[in-house]
């Protein structure tokens, strides 16, 4: 073997190494992180203007009190979006246990 050839292979030998050391504490998973929210910027549409995200906030659980709220509250927003001629309303929310005061 060449000169240039088991350098090649020391190289490639080292390059391995150093990967696997990289993976086993977790600084690839880092890296892949921050590459992944650099890129996924130029992957994004423009949001649509007849959408609305509600976030709830220290502000609004400050005021209205521990998450989830009552379902009487989401009963009420429902009610205001309805009124409001909202097209399509979807709710992500889970309610661990059950509500004995609020059914």
């Amino acid at each position: 073997m060449s000169q240039q050839g088991l350098a090649l292979v020391l190289l490639a030998l080292f390059i391995s190494l150093l990967a696997a050391g990289l993976a086993r504490f977790g600084t690839l998973q880092a890296v892949d992180w921050l590459i992944y929210d650099k890129t996924i910027q130029y992957d994004q549409l423009p949001p649509a203007d007849d959408i609305v995200i509600i976030e709830i906030d220290d502000k609004s659980l400050a005021t209205l009190g521990r998450w989830p709220w009552p379902r009487k509250q989401h009963a009420q927003l429902l009610h205001i979006l309805q009124a409001a001629n909202a097209g399509y309303v979807a709710f992500d929310i889970v309610f661990p246990e059950a509500d004995l005061n609020d059914p």
